[in-house]
Formats: structure tokens, sequence, C-alpha cells
């Protein structure tokens, strides 16, 4: 016999997998804050880039006045 699992447990236990993975939800806080975070990041790579040109502005100025 080349089959060890007769067909009837297999089928139990791809029914026992379906319930256990079929009950998964997401709650709507999970997504209320995957939105806010992605538009904190927004906020975040701006204000870094804002950081990043002031900084060099002023190297820039202390270079021309060195």
């Amino acid at each position: 016999m080349d089959n060890p699992l007769p067909y009837s447990f297999k089928r139990l236990i791809l029914g026992v997998l379906l319930v256990l993975y079929s009950c998964a939800s997401v709650p709507k806080e999970v997504v209320q804050l995957s939105n806010t975070i992605g538009q904190d990041l927004g906020k975040v790579h701006f204000s870094y880039t804002q950081l990043i040109r002031v900084h060099f502005d002023g190297k820039r100025k202390d270079t021309e006045e060195f």
C-alpha cells in the first residue's frame, strides 16, 4: 500500500485546517492604525528632507563665507 494515510483521514485534516484558518479576522483598529502610520510617514519624510536641505544650505553658506 503506497498511501500511508487513508482518504477519510486526509479529509479530516483538511477540514480542521480550513476551520482554523478561516476564523482569522482583522480588527478595524488595525486598518485605522495602518492608515495613520502611512500618513505620518509621509510627514516624517517631508520633515527630514527639509532638515537636510536647511543643514546643507548652512554648510554651503559657511563654505562661501570662508
